[in-house]
């Protein structure tokens, strides 16, 4: 039978870490506007895949759509709201715009 070794330590703390303030700065500004981008990326999504489900819901009558339209809103709905609250201004404009009650709305019919 084998001895037991004992389990490596873990690193220090502050390995991986930058200790210069000045980089520190620099590195949480870039991980908020990757946030941000992340974010919008993730936002504008759920507003497109909400409005397709939202059509495909009105041309095919099936329910399955629908919720999955609705469920789109909701997300797009807290997302909008989280930002509003932590006082984020969106960098695309379309997004900054955009009311996310309209993806609760049908959409035409056909042909108009």
């Amino acid at each position: 039978m084998m001895p037991r070794t004992a389990p490596a330590a873990p690193p220090p703390r502050s390995a991986g870490r930058v200790n210069d303030p000045i980089k520190m700065i620099h590195l949480r500004s870039y991980q908020v506007e990757t946030s941000q981008a992340i974010l919008e990326v993730v936002l504008a999504h759920a507003i497109a895949t909400s409005q397709r489900a939202r059509t495909e819901a009105a041309v095919s009558g099936d329910k399955f759509p629908a919720g999955m339209a609705f469920a789109y809103y909701d997300i797009a709905d807290v997302i909008y709201e989280q930002a509003e609250l932590l006082g984020i201004q969106w960098a695309d404009r379309t997004l900054a715009d955009f009311d996310p009650v309209t993806l609760l709305a049908q959409p035409p019919p056909k042909g108009l």
